[in-house]
């Protein structure tokens, strides 16, 4: 999920085919999300406007009795 500014970086990526959406996948960090968002901001790729991502990763892999392990992981990453 992501806010409109990003979002709508994110389908025109998709649309023509440039494929930097990518980098999105690689982000790991806070520091990461805003340096990323920063370049985007500096080149007019995207608004300046509030930013926010969350990625939820969910295994396949579904165990009849969960762990905390076990339950999906989820990042959420802002910048203002």
């Amino acid at each position: 999920m992501a806010t409109d500014a990003l979002a709508e970086w994110v389908l025109r990526d998709i649309e023509t085919r440039k494929r930097e959406g990518r980098n999105l996948i690689s982000i790991a960090t806070q520091q990461e999300f805003e340096d990323f968002i920063q370049h985007l901001r500096h080149n007019k790729l995207i608004k300046n406007d509030d930013t926010t991502l969350c990625r939820l990763t969910v295994s396949a892999d579904v165990q009849p009795q969960t762990t905390a392990q076990d339950k999906p992981k989820k990042n959420c990453f802002f910048a203002t």
